[in-house]
């Protein structure tokens, strides 16, 4: 067997991990974020390198261990556990600086600073995969999953498609930036979406004939014998810009269509036919995989759209809560001069509020998982190569469970740095201004609370480490250097021959690369929209 047929069969034909070990990888990823940031805020002092370093270590170092299994998962994902837990508790009772990016505006805004974050690990996780995977370092179990199962880099496909659903403008209100409604015109929706998917066809154009040319492999399970990601990423957005979907009605749209493609799997054939190992002549039945999965992954796609909509609207509430926390509280100090029992009131009020929608936000998730397991239950395994209903919840319940920890962070940062003017001096200052201005009573508490509640939101003050900020700000061009230097390594290493520590120091040193171009382009203030 020569090395191309001995790399693709390394790939081929694995049945996936537990589901709960994925669960327990990719929540350690979301937990060392704040544990992170919850480092950086204690050595805040020492500037923005140490905290790079701390970022490169903690979230991409200690990622790629745990992938990798030099580092216990269960165990590790435990101490996590506690340690984010702790730093949660800590930042709460105002013992962590809060960046000045924590403001409430943030927390309420269309651009949510844990999206991005969210976003950014993803891509970052998946960049670590797609290189590592060639190594006999990197677990069988958590590779892609040939037909059924759960593998760790199934999550990464999946995840990338949903986490492009939660940022897009469709997520928000039309009043806040979001897609306008009623939308434009059949035609100009049709020519905006070809040109918006124009890139990902090129790109996938690109791949198929790179990969023909210097004959690399490419396991034709996956996708198909030309198809591959990029081809699914431009379905999936010429899809989306085409068909506009109410406000209103992303989730019912997303519940609709996942079933419409599990009943054309069950009960169509397709699922059959995807899943075959006899493959025809025509380009159809070459690119069966890719073509079979396409509706369930614009089903994806809406089942993050639907997601961004409910975290933007669930955040309304407790977001309005602090300001208003944070304003009565000031203006109770400055009226009866009681300064620690307006700040405990204060703080029952606006951290009432972040736990009451952190559970709300958690039983949803709940429901998602319990949904996943009825499914399965019934006899239908999880399939990325189908892209089948299983599959679908399970990305958007694993999605959801990454981003709860995260968004959890920055509400309470959001919190703290808003009940930080409660009875501090600058905010009394505010008050008095404002007071011999003969403002009202409301305006007076506002104009206490500006100074928390306002702040920059450039990328430096953003919640969140700066090298995930910067691969979200460029997903594609670094999504495609990572490809590319995947490549590289593979054409001139015989990944499979190489023992596991000098495997995972190729990984890292691909990782630094990777990282340092995301971080460069962000530096320069480029966004590269291929």
């Amino acid at each position: 067997m020569d090395r191309k047929a001995a790399k693709e069969a390394f790939v081929s034909g694995l049945s996936g991990a537990p589901a709960s070990e994925v669960f327990a990888l990719v929540g350690t990823l979301s937990l060392l974020v704040v544990i992170c940031e919850g480092v950086k805020a204690l050595a805040r002092s020492h500037g923005r390198r140490l905290g790079l370093v701390l970022e490169l270590g903690i979230v991409v170092g200690m990622h790629l261990l745990l992938a990798t299994e030099a580092l216990p998962l269960w165990p590790i994902f435990s101490t996590c556990m506690v340690v984010a837990s702790s730093f949660l508790m800590i930042a709460a009772r105002g013992g962590l600086p809060p960046p000045a990016g924590a403001t409430v505006e943030a927390l309420a805004g269309p651009r949510k600073s844990f999206l991005s974050v969210f976003r950014g690990a993803l891509l970052c996780a998946t960049c670590v995969a797609i290189l590592a995977v060639d190594f006999r370092a990197f677990p069988r179990r958590y590779a892609k999953a040939e037909s059924y199962g759960t593998g760790y880099m199934d999550v990464g496909v999946g995840g990338v498609v949903f986490a492009a659903g939660l940022v897009s403008r469709t997520a928000l209100p039309p009043a806040e930036g979001g897609a306008p409604w009623p939308p434009p015109p059949l035609r100009q929706r049709l020519v905006s979406a070809l040109r918006g998917s124009a890139a990902c066809w090129a790109l996938a154009l690109v791949r198929l004939v790179s990969t023909r040319a210097v004959d690399y492999q490419v396991p034709v399970g996956e996708y198909g014998t030309h198809w591959n990601f990029f081809a699914t990423i431009a379905v999936v957005a010429a899809v989306a810009g085409v068909v506009a979907v109410p406000p209103d009605r992303l989730l019912t749209a997303a519940i609709s269509a996942t079933l419409l493609h599990q009943a054309a799997l069950s009960y169509g054939g397709l699922g059959a036919w995807a899943v075959s190992p006899e493959r025809g002549p025509d380009l159809a039945s070459l690119n069966k995989e890719g073509l079979a999965s396409a509706a369930g992954f614009v089903a994806l796609h809406l089942w993050g759209q639907a997601l961004g909509a409910l975290l933007h609207a669930s955040l309304q509430q407790p977001a309005a809560v602090i300001r208003e926390a944070a304003a009565r509280g000031s203006a109770g100090v400055k009226a009866h001069g009681r300064q620690g029992e307006a700040r405990a009131g204060a703080w029952s009020v606006a951290y009432g509020a972040v736990l009451s929608w952190a559970l709300r936000l958690a039983a949803s998730n709940a429901v998602l998982w319990a949904a996943v397991a009825m499914w399965t239950a019934a006899g239908e395994r999880v399939s990325r190569r189908t892209c089948n209903a299983p599959y679908i919840l399970w990305i958007a319940a694993q999605c959801h469970a990454a981003i709860l920890p995260l968004a959890l962070w920055q509400a309470v940062l959001t919190a703290a740095r808003a009940l930080q003017a409660v009875g501090d001096k600058q905010a009394a200052g505010a008050v008095q201004v404002a007071a011999a201005a003969g403002r009202g009573k409301a305006e007076v508490a506002e104009a206490a609370t500006q100074e928390s509640t306002q702040g920059s939101t450039g990328a430096g003050d953003a919640v969140g480490p700066r090298v995930l900020l910067a691969i979200n700000r460029n997903p594609l061009p670094v999504f495609l250097a990572a490809n590319l230097l995947t490549g590289a390594v593979n054409l001139r290493i015989d990944t499979m021959q190489v023992s596991d520590w000098p495997a995972r120091a190729i990984v890292g040193a691909y990782m630094a690369l990777v990282c340092g171009a995301a971080l460069a382009l962000e530096s320069r203030g480029w966004r590269l929209r291929l």
